[in-house]
């Protein structure tokens, strides 16, 4: 649906401005998703997107690690077109902090779930900390809700 599209790009450009303004760092985003018509008993079909303030360009260390089929793409309103002419049935989707936005088909690879926190945990040589199941980082989520609250708020 084109209107919850529009309104994921408002999201993403509200938050990376406050990013901008709070953290001075740019914004890189992901998610993991799957396009199977097969629904597991466990699970509903939604979208979860990973935003996170980041300094720098990440897309072509991590593509050189693993040499993805990939699309670039001009928008995230290209993503269902993207997804319908390619037959992709599952896909990660990256936005870097310079603003392009990848298309990554995982169609024929297994890419385990969590796949790009794990990739950035090592990066950021975090230890295995991107498993939120063990590590909730509950009081990091009250530190940066207190310290964005107001700027996501307008006050």
């Amino acid at each position: 649906p084109v209107n919850q599209q529009l309104e994921l790009v408002n999201i993403i450009n509200e938050t990376k401005a406050v990013f901008k303004n709070s953290y001075d760092m740019n914004l890189l985003f992901f998610e993991h998703g799957n396009i199977s018509k097969k629904t597991s008993t466990n699970s509903i079909d939604h979208i979860h997107i990973h935003l996170l303030p980041f300094k720098h360009s990440f897309w072509g260390e991590m593509n050189k690690m693993y040499n993805f089929d990939f699309y670039k793409i001009d928008s995230i309103e290209c993503i269902n077109y993207m997804i319908e002419k390619n037959n992709i049935a599952s896909y990660i989707l990256f936005g870097d902090t310079d603003d392009k936005i990848y298309l990554i088909d995982t169609t024929n690879k297994d890419y385990p779930s969590q796949f790009l926190r794990i990739v950035l945990s090592e990066y950021l040589k975090m230890d295995k900390s991107w498993n939120w199941k063990n590590h909730y980082f509950v009081d990091k989520m009250y530190e940066t809700y207190a310290d964005l609250c107001s700027s996501f708020l307008g006050a």
